[in-house]
């Protein structure tokens, strides 16, 4: 093994420890989070005010960041050097904070509206409606921290800085992580909202250094004719469309579970924060080292090695994903007992949630897909094809969310969620093969036969270590019976992947071989 592969090889390793690090530490705040406000208004209110800021980051530009800036920053790099690319990424570091700044100072000005935008059932509620304002003043200002902080993100990664834009996460969970313990009893909810605030804050100013070792340097400069400018703004119009799929659908279901019942929002949040932290973990590694290596490729005109990374990417991501998607929807019931039992978080409110993670978690693998194959797209500046996809995405969540909900209550929601996605992924695959035939070629979908299989027997392993536990004792215990099934069931999974030769493996490994690329 040549010393660039261990090198990709080890860059993965910490990518994937810091981002699982920071995934713990999200998954810790949601523990004390059920723990002292269990699924109540306060929990309700939190977690839809705190979606907002981020979903409005998302929708608008989170889109231009990721999709847009860093494809036009990385060909400015390649092709005019530094001097040229920190110039243009400094004019639309202060175009994006301009905009972001009017938006939070709107939602500050009218929390109200603003809460009624994402939880318009909080309108039978007068105390969680009023509550959730207070909180939505506090909390708008995240918009503006967040954009500079994934245009930071994208500069650093576009260097081949990947560690700590994978780490940001940290101050935002460990600031509230601190206040939940120390000082939860003291402020209460609302300074929980300022703990989550001052976390995005370090987030930005934690860049800052990083930046200086690559020599980046901030220029004031505020250009709204630059061509620059102009490109990313042409690229972002239909981008906006794509990046809507994940915000919106989420939106959806913070919508219409606020008007279920009292504890839906919160109910929903914790199951749906359960699943996308996991399927996020290894797919946000993986898209967010390549990304940049794709878009070079696609710059120089290399189209093959591009299709290349892109199937070996989607490969990867579906032998790591299986067996925790299988697990999951297997033992849904005890995880979610072991993570959120505890305090006012009772055990109807792990039975509610569980059966939300057991739908959530089918939709794991397609979830990732649609990542890879949004950026693949991205990469190549065809940007209207994750738009159709997530507008049918987005449509169909829609329309099955109206037409279930009634029926299925949360779980309307959840199957809405994963179908709509499911049809994304698919959408995207169809488009990938008018493109090319490399991605998904007759090794790809052999090899993909083996993991489904490897995945079925998986399944079964879990069902059958689950009936030989007793669940009913101690914490401890029941940490060790899960632990215990599901080491047991990977190690089944990796002898079944090495009896059915599979290549997944090898497939790995030719992943990380893969050096950076120059025109």
């Amino acid at each position: 093994m040549n010393m660039k592969k261990k090198g990709n090889i080890f860059v993965y390793i910490i990518l994937v420890a810091a981002v699982l690090l920071t995934k713990i530490l999200g998954l810790a705040r949601n523990i004390l989070l059920s723990a002292y406000y269990g699924t109540g208004i306060e929990a309700s209110a939190f977690s839809a005010v705190s979606n907002l800021p981020l979903i409005v980051f998302d929708v608008t530009f989170g889109t231009a960041i990721s999709a847009a800036f860093v494809p036009v920053f990385n060909e400015k790099l390649s092709v005019q050097g530094n001097k040229d690319a920190n110039r243009f990424a400094s004019n639309f570091l202060n175009i994006v904070l301009l905009f972001s700044a009017a938006i939070a100072v709107l939602g500050i000005a009218f929390p109200k509206a603003a809460v009624m935008f994402v939880a318009s059932g909080f309108d039978n509620n007068a105390n969680t409606l009023s509550l959730a304002s207070e909180l939505m003043r506090i909390i708008m200002p995240i918009i503006c921290f967040a954009c500079g902080t994934f245009i930071f993100v994208g500069i650093l990664q576009s260097y081949g800085q990947f560690i700590a834009p994978a780490l940001v996460s940290l101050f935002s969970n460990l600031s509230m992580i601190l206040y939940l313990i120390y000082a939860n009893n003291v402020f209460g909810i609302k300074g929980l909202a300022v703990a989550f605030c001052l976390g995005w804050s370090l987030q930005f100013l934690f860049l800052i250094p990083f930046l200086k070792q690559k020599k980046f340097k901030y220029s004031f400069v505020l250009d709204f004719k630059s061509p620059e400018i102009k490109k990313v703004a042409i690229l972002t119009l239909p981008l906006f469309v794509s990046a809507l799929a994940q915000p919106i659908n989420q939106l959806i279901s913070t919508n219409l579970s606020s008007g279920v019942s009292e504890s839906g929002v919160a109910t929903v949040n914790y199951a749906y924060n359960a699943y996308f932290i996991v399927a996020g973990v290894f797919s946000y590694a993986l898209t967010n080292m390549f990304f940049p290596e794709m878009s070079r490729r696609f710059a120089c005109k290399d189209t093959d090695g591009a299709t290349v990374i892109c199937r070996d990417m989607l490969s990867t991501i579906t032998a790591i994903i299986m067996p925790i998607m299988v697990f999951l929807f297997s033992c849904s019931v005890p995880v979610i007992r072991i993570i959120y039992q505890r305090g006012k978080f009772t055990a109807q409110d792990t039975l509610s949630v569980a059966a939300l993670l057991t739908i959530y978690s089918i939709g794991m693998i397609f979830l990732s897909w649609q990542d890879i194959l949004n950026k693949y797209f991205y990469s190549m500046q065809k940007s209207v094809v994750p738009m159709i996809a997530a507008a049918i995405g987005i449509a169909l969540n829609f329309a099955l969310s109206i037409l279930l909900t009634p029926a299925y209550q949360l779980k309307g929601l959840a199957i809405s969620t994963v179908i709509s996605g499911i049809v994304m992924t698919a959408v995207l695959c169809l488009f990938s093969l008018r493109y090319t035939r490399k991605i998904f070629d007759r090794r790809f979908v052999i090899e993909l036969i083996k993991l489904i299989s490897a995945g079925i027997v998986l399944y079964f392993v879990c069902t059958f270590m689950l009936g030989l536990f007793d669940f009913e004792t101690s914490n401890i215990m029941q940490i060790l019976y899960i632990a215990v099934i599901f080491i047991a069931a990977v190690i089944v999974y990796f002898i079944a992947l090495i009896l059915l030769r599979s290549n997944n493996i090898s497939n790995i490994l030719k992943l990380f071989k893969k050096g950076g690329h120059k025109c």
